[in-house]
């Protein structure tokens, strides 16, 4: 498999396989090979990214340290659209000017337009702050300060009552 053909297959599966491996201690040859996709240059000021809030493990030092690949958007929009379940968790990434990510719409600029960056693997994040959306009032003012397109109660309507957002810089 040359390196396009792992960039499809990663963005194309909701669980990249590869993700699974890392998560588990198991590194590939596609994880290698996945690494050398990765440039420094410039990001959006901030990324987002949606998951499972369970998977979420801030240490004692405030940090989260993912042993996988981020895979994130510009807008909060992107990934909000496609949830459709509750107890979730929104990552508002701060980051830095220039970043090492891969640009999913610079790579394969025919497979989507959703503002895709996928940043590296072992990854430190430095939590500034973490706050619950409980109610429509907070959903909505959280996704009004974002931007967003999307409101609080299309969310309640895909059966998103809360959330948690976790404010990191990288």
């Amino acid at each position: 498999m040359n390196r396009k053909e792992l960039l499809e297959q990663y963005v194309k599966s909701p669980n990249p396989t590869i993700n699974s491996e890392l998560r588990n201690g198991i590194e590939s040859k596609n994880a290698l090979l996945f690494d050398t996709l990765f440039e420094l240059g410039e990001v959006p000021p901030k990324l987002y990214r949606w998951m499972p809030n369970e998977y979420i493990r801030v240490d004692n030092n405030n940090t989260i340290v993912d042993p996988a690949y981020l895979s994130c958007s510009k807008s909060v929009d992107y990934f909000c659209k496609n949830v459709t379940e509750d107890n979730l968790a929104c990552l508002v990434i701060e980051t830095q000017q220039k970043t090492k990510h891969i640009n999913v719409q610079k790579e394969l600029p025919n497979y989507n337009d959703e503002g895709e960056y996928i940043l590296p693997r072992n990854l430190s994040l430095k939590l500034k702050r973490k706050e619950q959306c409980s109610n429509l009032t907070d959903m909505e003012r959280f996704l009004c300060k974002e931007g967003s397109v999307v409101s609080a109660k299309e969310l309640k309507g895909s059966g998103i009552n809360s959330f948690w957002v976790y404010y990191f810089v990288l």
